[in-house]
């Protein structure tokens, strides 16, 4: 092989190493968002369960909704 074809093939193992590494970090960036996401959802959506159970007749089986007085 030529001096050339040697420095394009390293050149280009360096390439796709390098962008394997981004792709790697970037997926697991998006992996780590992505957990956070679906624990901020299922917190908002145990807070509405509890919420419409406060809310629901006492008669349904619910809260019944009383109001504290201060």
């Amino acid at each position: 092989m030529g001096q050339q074809q040697l420095l394009l093939l390293v050149l280009s193992t360096v390439i796709v190493g390098l962008a394997t590494v981004a792709g790697i970090q970037a997926f697991s960036e998006n992996q780590q968002q992505a957990t956070q996401d679906a624990l901020v959802q299922r917190a908002i959506s145990i807070g509405s369960d509890v919420l419409s159970a406060h809310n629901e007749p006492s008669q349904f089986g619910g809260g019944g909704s009383h109001q504290r007085s201060k």
